[in-house]
């Protein structure tokens, strides 16, 4: 996965949606939001595709565990950025 990932709207964080797409059930929208999400293709297909309403289940707990160990590994640059610039300024200051 990329670094930098660009917002899309969330339903479920209450993140207004200006034009009702997750109330219509607009799968363009769905689409957009997984393809943002950088999710491989192959599987972008499959859930877009199938009638398995299991399969797409599958495929997005899938989706979610990636992003989730994604989240993880970001936090943790995150932290060693901290420790880095909090020594720096320690050293600046001393």
């Amino acid at each position: 996965m990329q670094e930098t990932r660009r917002s899309v709207l969330d339903p479920a964080n209450d993140i207004l949606d200006p034009e009702g797409q997750v109330a219509s059930g607009s799968i363009a929208w769905a689409e957009t939001v997984l393809r943002d999400q950088e999710m491989p293709p192959d599987e972008l297909r499959v859930v877009l595709a199938t009638a398995d309403r299991e399969l797409v289940r599958r495929h997005l707990e899938l989706h979610l565990e990636r992003f989730e160990e994604w989240l993880i590994t970001q936090r943790r640059s995150v932290v060693a950025a901290e420790r880095i610039l909090i020594e720096a300024a320690a050293r600046r200051g001393a």
